[in-house]
């Protein structure tokens, strides 16, 4: 039945990769996933400002519009392993002061104790993904 725990309450029983877990773990299949209409965070923009996708267990993504010329300001995302792939034309992720290009369908991971500073030096509009997965340092 729909929302019904598939063992009684304080039982026990092995989960994925043997883990034993307690009804009180137990997460039912719509708690796992989860869908969103990207359309509007995909739509060009005019300033470089980065849309939340989404953020949970640890992990945050988010898009980021870069327009010709535009650019967020030099930061950093401490306790964070960053993650930036090129979704769409050209971008410049500079870190501590170096240019980091990076084109369409292209990857770029670094420590979020560095400091960034992604940017669009293009004539095009380009866009990032951008994923930012907590570390516990």
């Amino acid at each position: 039945r729909k929302g019904r725990r598939p063992f009684p309450p304080g039982s026990m029983r092995r989960g994925h990769a043997g883990a034993m877990l307690t009804s009180v773990d137990v997460i039912t299949k719509q708690e796992l996933t989860s869908k969103h209409d990207l359309n509007a965070a995909f739509a060009p923009q005019a300033e470089a400002k980065p849309t939340l996708l989404f953020k949970g267990g640890g992990m945050t993504t988010l898009y980021l519009n870069l327009p010709p010329g535009k650019g967020m300001p030099v930061h950093d995302h401490p306790g964070c392993q960053v993650t930036v792939v090129c979704m769409k034309g050209q971008a410049n992720v500079v870190l501590e002061g170096e240019a980091n290009p990076l084109r369409e369908g292209e990857l770029l991971t670094f420590s979020g104790e560095l400091q960034v500073e992604p940017r669009n030096d293009a004539a095009e509009p380009g866009a990032l993904l951008i994923l930012l997965a907590q570390t516990g340092g």
